[in-house]
């Protein structure tokens, strides 16, 4: 995996490491791998995150990333780590869920990244993040409590 922290003078809230999978996976399995290391599908529900996520990725190979937008799991839109719904949706966003499309994925469009549902059986890479708790079960992580997650986001440092 490749690892972004987002620092808390970048943004206003708490600073969150988020872990770039390099392997594509399915929705389901991509959640499974992110607890299965004390993290979570990362939740984007700020623009800031959003944002700065996203130009970390510009210039790179335009790769769709699930994150832990879904409807599948609840009878709404919302995010698995802190099952709020959805508080931001960029200008090009499509959270249309009709169909299949339940699991929700960043999407490169021309020369940005907007947000898009799909099949959540599709193969894409994901980013775990830090977590309070993913999928109502508590994570441990560095986030909540101060418990240590590996690899740190102290690397480097």
């Amino acid at each position: 995996m490749l690892f972004l922290c987002i620092n808390v003078a970048k943004v206003n809230a708490r600073g969150v490491c988020h872990y770039f999978s390099t392997k594509e996976t399915d929705w389901s399995t991509a959640l499974q791998i992110c607890q299965e290391n004390g993290l979570c599908l990362a939740d984007l529900n700020k623009k800031e995150h959003f944002s700065i996520l996203t130009w970390h990725l510009q210039g790179g190979d335009r790769t769709e990333y699930w994150f832990g937008l879904n409807h599948f799991l609840s009878n709404s839109l919302k995010y698995v780590g802190n099952n709020l719904p959805v508080r931001f949706i960029p200008e090009s966003g499509n959270t249309d869920t009709d169909g299949n499309r339940q699991c929700g994925y960043i999407k490169p469009v021309t020369d940005s990244f907007t947000i898009a549902m799909a099949d959540c059986s599709e193969k894409k890479r994901f980013i775990c993040a830090e977590s309070i708790a993913c999928n109502s079960i508590h994570t441990n992580s560095t986030y909540s409590s101060g418990y240590f997650v590996w690899p740190s986001c102290n690397w480097g440092e």
